[in-house]
């Protein structure tokens, strides 16, 4: 004997069997990303070890907004400090393609740079860019030598800046050392 075979549609239960499997799968997933806090912290370390020579521009968008959405964690980095380069140095020569300067927030905001930097190859004229949040700003700099300039302040609201080398492509590979005797104080000199 044939039975007909008749079309049903799923029962109720079935379907909150599946949805709960869907929600379960979702919030597992969610719980594995990496917390943004997290990811701020592994940054800066490989920043300061060099293991880390650019960051990308959804990293260095994720530090900005970070340092924004957290006022405490800047201080915390700066340990009282006006300015502090980020990125891998000795005694101030940068050891990546590209310097990250942190700025305090507030009134006595960093105002002066002070950058030497030396070809690898002849002697060139270059050009020091800094990056801030919205805006680029070239600086002229000699073949060789000192270079002490005002950040604008337009960047100084930044808090962090990306500092890099004309002829360095970004971050492209560095064509030349860098080095920031000093960053801070307000007045000329």
């Amino acid at each position: 004997m044939d039975f007909p075979l008749k079309s049903r549609l799923p029962s109720a239960g079935f379907l909150w069997l599946c949805g709960t499997a869907a929600f379960a799968a979702v919030f597992f997933a969610w719980g594995l990303r990496e917390p943004g806090l997290d990811r701020v912290w592994k940054l800066l370390h490989e920043l300061k070890i060099g293991k880390k020579q650019c960051l990308s521009s959804g990293d260095l968008r994720l530090l900005r907004d970070t340092l924004r959405s957290h006022p405490d964690l800047s201080p915390a980095i700066l340990d009282g400090a006006e300015a502090r380069i980020l990125s891998a140095n000795t005694e101030g020569w940068i050891e990546t393609e590209a310097a990250y300067l942190l700025i305090a927030p507030g009134p006595a905001k960093a105002a002066r740079l002070k950058f030497r930097w030396r070809p690898s190859g002849p002697p060139r004229p270059a050009a020091i860019i800094l990056s801030g949040d919205a805006e680029e700003v070239r600086i002229s700099a000699e073949k060789s030598g000192e270079v002490d300039f005002e950040i604008p302040e337009s960047l100084r609201s930044s808090m962090l800046i990306e500092i890099r080398l004309e002829d360095s492509g970004g971050c492209g590979g560095l064509k030349a050392g860098m080095q920031v005797l000093s960053a801070g104080g307000g007045g000329k000199g």
